[in-house]
């Protein structure tokens, strides 16, 4: 994303140094490309970053309904087995 926004500029510098009207042409073209290759790096970026929020959310329900289900397991349970060994369940 980064390298697109340098590829932009640059473009961008070389269509206002220049009166060749092909060079221009050729800078407008480069910069229209840089501006898909930064949208491309953004979409990416984003993907990546709501990847991994969402890997921390799955793990962090997960570890809560596992606690919900043991607080209600003991609290249903009758008074022998509240006390046992959970491996026995």
């Amino acid at each position: 994303m980064v390298a697109a926004l340098v590829v932009e500029v640059t473009a961008y510098l070389i269509s206002h140094d220049t009166g060749d009207a092909f060079v221009q042409r050729d800078a407008v073209t480069l910069a229209l490309g840089g501006v898909a290759g930064a949208v491309v790096g953004a979409a990416v970026f984003v993907r990546y970053s709501m990847t991994r929020f969402l890997r921390f959310w799955m793990a962090r329900q997960s570890y809560d309904l596992s606690l919900l289900t043991d607080h209600l397991y003991e609290r249903s349970a009758p008074d022998g087995l509240a006390s046992a060994d959970p491996a026995s369940r």
